[in-house]
């Protein structure tokens, strides 16, 4: 009984060691499974995320052509010329040879009505209520490119359209020009960068939720449909970050997927890439039937664990294999954009500059202090040095060294970015050629230059004869005496009253040219004061009219007193002069803090100006009323303001609900600390 009890113990130890050994053989299949899941997930998340930046760039780099395309047509749109012009027909036609890419280049008024179009049989065309224009009627401050649905164009072709704005200066809507490009090459693009999974995807949408373009498409994804709905989609949205890795159902097929959703830099668009989540666990199933081989025959294990370990390195090498030739891919997409981009490391050494940039400067450009301008070479170091310091972004414009050797000037915009773990690892930077636009800007400043001088100059001699037709004339008169014929005297004083208001006119025009040229130094100046100074200066016209004021709290800008004063004067005593007649006028001051700079009005309750008179009233010389009524006067004075506020930057604007319902003269000037 004893050697049968210890038989026992010993098979219940052995029994007990056995368990303990599955147990354990069993804990190393769990944990072996669970790493082989989360490994290959992880690969699967980063070759995913890959594929998505390829496609990130290819997509930015169609639309930028197409901004690029807008931007140049808005530039020499002609507005002074009919509609279907046939000098800008021929522009535009060859700027479609140029962007292959784009459908038709069509300029649509705000009613919807194409007033010119590379193709000449839609000029007079309406579009209709296409979605660009209520966009930009809903958004007047938008300045960027605007990417539409997909829809059909009125020539029925399909298109996805990309429109900017040209507005007038106080922010309506002037025109809409606008191309496209047809869903099927967006589809393309995709294409070729599939996930190797049979069931992978790809799509590109709106913010909104669109889907401009999907590969696989299915009924439910074609162009123009929506996503907005899916669960996956607006926890992207939801969670507000640039790159989401989701994982769930709900989706276009209703299967069970991984996603990666990331945000484009540009033009607010998603890129959605995709697998079934049923891929994640094939080789979990395959780690799962070599460890039950081990443990149903040990022998066995050892060579199917090395098998499986030896696919498992393959699949490894593979899938580095395949984020290699993604990383080869998108580092040859950078080499290729038109743009000069260059890389330094956290120590402000440059590690990398693309193929661009180095055929601009004939040479590997490792380092770029040689190809900068001596001129400007302390200069770029010490903005580099600052921007290492801060590790933040920056701007600057230096004269960069071609490989013809002429200097070109660059404008340079560079982002700080940081390792995986968010450690600082440098600054990217890409570059523009921007030498045509400052050469077109300096010639525009002497042209202006000159004619302010020309203006000054014409205005000064002419007074000199004017004065001696005057004084002559009034000679003329006194030798005459009261013997001459009546109608010699009116002739007489019509030829002095002529010479009076033509040497007011120029007086006024000399003041005109005055502004900005000989204006007192700007320094930090209390409006307060300057507005206390008009004041005084019309005393005698605000007691006389009996006008009340109310003024509020004025700031500290960065301003010429003289400007300022002569820009308070002018506005009160406009109020004054234009009062409706039997009413005192009420005029009122205010002010008000905007993003950068200050919003200041001058109210009145005076005769009111037509909607259609808004822009006229600030031309020079230009009077709405008789030559002597409401005082009389040049019709400069508004002229001067609106030259006075954009010489400080700023801009000016008028509103008036209608006739004797006031109006109210606004103006935006820059604040002394931005």
């Amino acid at each position: 009984m004893t050697m049968i009890a210890a038989l026992r113990r010993q098979m219940t130890l052995t029994r007990a060691w056995l368990g303990m050994v599955m147990l354990l053989c069993l804990a190393v299949l769990l944990w072996d499974i669970g790493r082989s899941y989360v490994e290959h997930r992880r690969q699967t998340v980063e070759r995913l995320t890959a594929l998505a930046k390829v496609v990130e760039a290819r997509t930015e780099q169609t639309f930028q052509t197409l901004d690029m395309l807008l931007r140049e047509t808005a530039n020499e749109l002609p507005f002074d010329r009919p509609p279907g012009d046939s000098g800008f027909l021929r522009l535009l036609k060859g700027r479609s040879f140029i962007f292959t890419d784009a459908l038709t280049i069509s300029v649509v008024s705000p009613d919807g009505t194409i007033i010119h179009a590379s193709n000449v049989s839609l000029v007079g065309r309406n579009v209709g209520e296409r979605d660009y224009l209520h966009h930009f009627r809903a958004h007047p401050d938008d300045t960027s490119m605007f990417i539409s649905k997909p829809a059909v164009s009125i020539a029925n072709n399909p298109v996805i359209f990309t429109a900017r704005a040209i507005r007038h200066d106080d922010g309506r809507l002037r025109a809409v020009v606008l191309t496209g490009i047809n869903p099927e090459l967006l589809g393309s693009l995709l294409q070729s960068a599939l996930p190797s999974e049979d069931s992978g995807a790809i799509a590109i949408l709106r913010r909104d939720g669109t889907v401009l373009a999907r590969r696989p498409e299915l009924a439910n994804t074609t162009p123009g449909a929506s996503l907005a709905g899916a669960p996956m989609f607006q926890a992207h949205i939801t969670s507000g970050n640039a790159l989401s890795v989701l994982q769930g159902g709900g989706g276009p097929d209703q299967f069970e997927r991984l996603l990666i959703i990331r945000d484009t830099n540009l033009h607010n668009l998603v890129v959605v890439v995709t697998i079934s989540a049923q891929h994640l666990f094939e080789p979990v199933l395959k780690t799962l039937v070599a460890d039950l081989i081990f443990l149903i025959i040990v022998g066995a294990v050892v060579m199917v664990l090395g098998r499986f370990l030896g696919g498992r390195e393959r699949q490894r090498l593979q899938t580095q294999r395949e984020l290699a030739l993604a990383r080869d891919y998108y580092m040859r997409v950078l080499d290729h954009l038109p743009v000069h981009i260059w890389r330094c490391d956290d120590l402000g050494r440059i590690d990398y500059t693309n193929g661009t940039l180095q055929a601009y400067c004939g040479a590997t450009a490792g380092d770029l202090r040689p190809l900068v301008h001596p001129d400007d070479l302390a200069s770029w170091q010490d903005a580099n040095a600052s921007r290492l310091h801060r590790r933040e972004s920056s701007e600057q414009e230096f004269r960069l060294r071609r490989y013809d050797g002429q200097y070109r000037w660059m404008h340079e915009v560079a982002q700080p970015f940081h390792h995986q773990d968010g450690s600082f690892a440098g600054h990217l930077a890409a570059c523009l050629d921007v030498t045509e636009t400052r050469e077109a800007q300096e010639k525009l400043t002497q042209s202006n230059a000159e004619l302010e001088q020309f203006a000054y100059v014409a205005s000064h001699d002419l007074r000199e004869p004017l004065r001696m037709v005057s004084s002559y004339m009034g000679l003329i008169e006194r030798r005459l005496g009261c013997k001459v014929e009546s109608d010699i005297q009116e002739f007489l004083a019509f030829a002095k009253d002529g010479a009076t208001r033509m040497d007011r006119l120029i007086l006024d025009l000399l003041q005109y040219s005055r502004i900005g040229r000989m204006s007192t130094a700007r320094r930090p100046l209390d409006l307060a004061d300057c507005l206390s100074v008009a004041l005084s200066n019309l005393g005698v016209m605000i007691d006389e009219s009996r006008a009340r004021l109310c003024i509020g709290a004025l700031p500290t800008l960065n301003a010429s007193d003289d400007d300022m004063v002569r820009l308070f004067q002018n506005l009160i005593a406009n109020a004054i002069k234009y009062a409706q007649p039997g009413i005192a006028p009420e005029i009122r001051i205010d002010c008000q803090r905007e993003a950068g700079s200050w919003r200041l009005s001058v109210q009145d309750n005076g005769i009111g100006i037509d909607r259609t008179y808004f822009d006229r009233v600030f031309r020079i010389f230009q009077r709405l009323h008789g030559r002597d009524d409401h005082g009389g006067g040049s019709g400069i004075g508004l002229s001067i303001c609106k030259k006075i506020v954009e010489s400080h930057g700023g801009r000016i604007w008028v509103d008036s609900a209608g006739t004797n319902q006031g109006c109210t003269f606004t103006f935006i000037l820059p604040a002394l600390n931005g």
